[in-house]
């Protein structure tokens, strides 16, 4: 079998012999052939710097030596995030110091400002601590809390049902024996489904239980996803200052000086809309890199893990790494599901006023509009954890990793779908467990602390409620992703070259191989790898 480079690649052709196959292979120089001994991977991966074949063992091999040049990829995306950043803290910082600070707003005799402050630490810290007992949780009870997450998704799909059945049997309601049957439907479908893929529960668990020993492995990751956490949860509250000060500028607020009915919010529609939709892209897109980065950190490290590349500095290089060489990539890959993600939510807004107003037709297209989004939405999530598994362990731009991405999914798709399904199940579960705790707790704290302010803290206490919900279900959806990722990363690096892990991994290789004969094994190609038209 003979390769073909071109002469231009010869000079930029530097691998590690010493976890790779020596063969002798042909290399076309102009317009004549020499033969030379190259080393070349076993499952091969196109790079887009350098034009040659590269694997993970090879790139990590070379991290840190005279091999490939680390350069930082996608700039223009990572010259917009800045600019962005940039914008918001300006704002906080304005809002803080002439709305809170100044002397015509004291922060310590202005009630709900205080009241908000501290909520909001109160939040952060509850929501970290809440996060780091699921990751925990997940990791060393996999497979139980797998099931529990499918058993209670459906008994809380069947309790559902029931509510609307004894509603409308109370009411004679046709809307309520509709729903009851609806959801009865979807949650028997779902048990259904439960039963049939049994066995591949067991497949997913079996890659979770390699993920968590490659966490495990490095512990300090966990550090980092509780670094992120508290990233995630500042982002929040930059974000929710900084919309303070736009609509404060542009004099969108309630009126001072008002009493009872005079205190509406008067805004004018252009300027409501406008600034509503491009503060809520801003949050989304922010949120997304937030989660994104440590996606890329974790492949990276779950790809040195396998390889058995032992760094004192393995997380910090490779947390680094995300941060500058690879953040142009996560903030493109990031852009464009906050834009579908953006475009959803508005249509969620227009559903709302049409069928407030009684145009249930239009109502009806928006919400078809919206279910068409959503479900793009999750194919370009889907695809996207999976480039960004490429980016952390082949060091690529975006664009080539997506392409990779596609073509890797083309011949382990179904696997790769189920695989991720059930563990996304079990991921979303311990967010709603999460942010439910946090909710609950933040209102008895605020209960007791400020029952002294009984009448505001009513009028507050639905919105305390919220503002918790969703900071502790955005929390753990950063610390829950180092999880997730690094299930994905295990799915990659074994579907790519199986055989690989025999050398470095055999207890684990053990593990991948009994589940993948049992229950992919024509996927899983009689243990050679990917299928023979995988990667030309």
């Amino acid at each position: 079998m003979h390769l073909t480079y071109l002469s231009s690649w010869k000079r930029k052709l530097k691998l590690a012999p010493s976890t790779t196959e020596k063969r002798k292979k042909d290399v076309l120089d102009g317009a004549d052939s020499v033969n030379v001994n190259i080393t070349i991977p076993i499952t091969p991966i196109f790079s887009d710097d350098v034009k040659v074949l590269l694997n993970e063992t090879q790139w990590a091999s070379q991290s840190g030596k005279d091999g490939y040049a680390r350069r930082f990829h996608d700039k223009f995306f990572l010259f917009l995030f800045l600019v962005t950043i940039s914008a918001m803290i300006y704002l906080t910082i304005d809002f803080w110091i002439s709305d809170i600070i100044s002397k015509r707003s004291n922060f310590s005799d202005n009630f709900p400002h205080r009241q908000m402050f501290i909520t909001s630490l109160q939040i952060l810290i509850i929501s970290i601590l809440i996060s780091a007992i699921c990751s925990v949780l997940v990791i060393f009870t996999g497979k139980l809390f797998i099931w529990l997450s499918l058993i209670s998704v459906a008994g809380t799909q069947f309790a559902l049902a029931g509510t609307f059945l004894k509603e409308a049997i109370l009411t004679s309601s046709m809307v309520g024996y509709t729903a009851s049957i609806l959801i009865g439907i979807v949650a028997l479908v779902f048990i259904i489904s439960i039963y049939v893929m049994r066995h591949r529960v067991e497949f997913a668990c079996a890659h979770l239980g390699v993920a968590g020993r490659a966490i495990l492995s490095s512990p300090v990751i966990l550090l980092a996803a509780v670094f992120m956490a508290v990233i995630q949860s500042f982002w929040s509250l930059i974000w929710i200052l900084g919309m303070l000060r736009v609509l404060d500028y542009f004099k969108i607020g309630t009126k001072t000086g008002c009493v009872g009915n005079e205190c509406l919010i008067h805004v004018t529609n252009q300027s409501a809309i406008g600034i509503s939709i491009g503060m809520l892209f801003i949050y989304f897109w922010g949120s997304i890199i937030f989660r994104n980065i440590l996606a890329v950190t974790v492949a990276s490290i779950v790809s040195s893990w396998k390889c058995h590349i032992h760094k004192n500095s393995r997380v910090g290089n490779a947390f680094l790494e995300a941060w500058t060489y690879h953040l142009g990539s996560v903030c493109f890959g990031s852009l464009l599901v906050a834009v579908v993600e953006t475009v959803r939510k508005v249509l969620s807004t227009l559903v709302a006023l049409a069928s407030r107003r009684k145009r249930f037709y239009l109502a009806w297209l928006f919400s078809m509009i919206s279910s068409t989004l959503h479900f793009v939405e999750y194919l370009m999530e889907f695809c996207n954890r999976f480039a960004y598994a490429y980016i952390g362990c082949y060091k690529c731009a975006f664009i080539p990793a997506s392409k990779r991405s596609m073509q890797f999914l083309k011949t382990k798709g179904w696997s790769a779908v189920v695989n991720q399904e059930i563990t996304r199940t079990a991921f979303w579960y311990a967010n709603l467990l999460s942010g439910s705790t946090v909710a609950f707790i933040i209102l008895r704290i605020s209960d007791i602390a400020y029952s002294h302010e009984l009448a505001f803290f009513q009028y507050q206490k639905h919105m305390v409620a919220a503002v918790g919900f969703v900071i502790g279900y955005l929390v753990n959806t950063v610390v829950m992703s180092v999880i997730s990722s690094a299930v994905t990363t295990v799915y990659v690096l074994w579907a790519e070259d199986p055989t690989s892990w025999i050398r470095t991994r055999p207890k684990e290789y053990q593990i991948l191989h009994n589940v993948w004969s049992k229950i992919y094994p024509d996927d899983y190609n009689s243990g050679f790898g990917a299928n023979s038209n995988s990667v030309s």
